[in-house]
């Protein structure tokens, strides 16, 4: 049995320098496609909720301006970045936060990463509020601002 290829044979002494140069280049093209980050987090990232281990919320604050607090956690490897947080507002005194992260399917350091941002929760009423951190595991935890 034979077999055909479908680039014709090489003639003696005959050079195939511009075959090379071009194997080459579309080599060249196809590992920096994957070294490029930019190419790596518009293809191959994917949103996921993170868990917040820790919050900063203030004692009290005036209700003359936005309300703030700070989040805390780690992240489980350097492939996480952070992306936000959704604030829900189920009533005018009960706020629901989650918190998200961007995930880059790339090589990663296995590394603990730690994170802090500030979460603006927006401008509220006087009086008591509940603020609930959703994890994405379906547990929270609450933490309660005071309005004067």
């Amino acid at each position: 049995m034979r077999i055909k290829f479908l680039v014709p044979a090489k003639k003696p002494g005959q050079k195939r320098s511009e075959e090379v140069r071009l194997s080459i280049l579309a080599w060249l093209i196809f590992v920096g496609g994957f070294c490029d980050h930019t190419y790596a987090e518009k293809f191959l990232s994917r949103e996921v909720q993170i868990t917040v281990s820790e919050v900063f919320v203030p004692e009290t604050k005036k209700s003359s301006g936005e309300s703030y607090v700070i989040v805390n956690g780690m992240f489980p490897n350097s492939c996480y970045t952070w992306k936000g947080a959704e604030v829900t507002h189920k009533t005018p005194k009960e706020h629901e936060i989650k918190v998200f992260a961007n995930v880059v399917q790339m090589i990663c350091l296995m590394v603990l990463v730690p994170f802090s941002h500030e979460v603006v929760i927006g401008k509220l009423e006087s009086g008591d509020h509940v603020l609930r951190f959703l994890n994405g595991d379906g547990t929270y935890f609450e933490k309660y601002l005071v309005i004067k």
